[in-house]
């Protein structure tokens, strides 16, 4: 069966890295050996506890900074793609609600590529100078402010000009054809006239 300690040793072995996975490899065979003895297999649960306990307070940091690293790159990227969105943004929209966003994506932009020289530059086996959480925050402030802008509808297209256009071009006609259908009388008239001579 199963023993409460297999768990931990299995997980801190596949998350162990560089110096610190060297110094924990040793530490959890002798972990590992001491479970499968007769010390180890007549231990009360909270030695085993103690133990397990013990080879997590030096194998979490470990498995902290493999998550994070394995978290970092998609987490960066949907940050570059929030960039990349609010870059196009709509016609209607004032210069200063673009130069709003430009100015925003920019600096997450530069923040982002800071952070992340920063880390190139940190070794495995520290704790991590860009970390996932803070790259989502970033994006969600920048969603906070941008999204707001760049989903502003566009005006209306003005109705009543249109109406009153209308309405002119509707009376400068009426009144052209009013004015035809009287010089038309009037020649009707005038013919008439002659006619009678």
């Amino acid at each position: 069966g199963v023993r409460p300690g297999d768990g931990a040793t299995v997980s801190l072995r596949r998350a162990r890295d560089g110096v610190d996975g060297a110094k924990l490899e040793p530490l959890l065979d002798a972990a590992e050996e001491w479970l499968y003895s007769e010390e180890g297999e007549d231990a009360t649960k909270e030695v085993l506890v103690a133990k397990t306990s013990e080879l997590r307070g030096l194998g979490d940091p470990i498995e902290e900074r493999f998550v994070e690293a394995s978290r970092r790159g998609p987490a960066a990227a949907e940050l570059r793609s929030y960039i990349q969105m609010y870059a196009t943004l709509p016609d209607h929209l004032s210069q200063e609600d673009k130069d709003r966003v430009a100015k925003e994506c920019a600096a997450a932009a530069t923040w982002l590529e800071e952070r992340e020289a920063l880390q190139e530059q940190t070794a495995k086996t520290v704790p991590p100078v860009l970390m996932t959480v803070d790259i989502k925050k970033k994006g969600e402030v920048l969603n906070r402010v941008c999204q707001p802008i760049a989903s502003k509808p566009a005006p209306p297209p003005p109705k009543e000009e249109k109406k009153e256009d209308e309405e002119m071009a509707d009376a400068e006609a009426a009144e052209k054809k009013e004015s035809g259908e009287d010089a038309e009388m009037a020649e009707a008239e005038a013919d008439g006239v002659n006619g009678v001579d």
